[in-house]
């Protein structure tokens, strides 16, 4: 959610990484576009079918610019 005054154009990427196997990361990324203020956007990223399956690791980061501070948020998902 946009909280401020100002229109913002936002980035967000997605980087998954197999626990224990680190060197196989990879990153998803997404262009979120401009944002009004109070304005709500929703980013949904798929993962790929080719997935083995296994525990990851995934940091979601979300950049709307110099001006806002980075969001950041990590999770552990299972894929069976």
């Amino acid at each position: 959610k946009n909280t401020g005054q100002k229109e913002i154009d936002s980035k967000a990427l997605i980087e998954v990484a197999p626990i224990g196997n680190p060197e196989k990361k990879f990153t998803l990324t997404a262009r979120i576009g401009p944002s009004g203020p109070e304005q709500v956007r929703v980013i949904d990223f798929w993962l790929p079918d080719t997935l083995s399956k296994g525990k990851y690791t995934m940091v979601g980061v979300v950049d709307a610019g110099d001006e806002v501070p980075l969001q950041a948020s990590q999770a552990v998902i299972e894929i069976k």
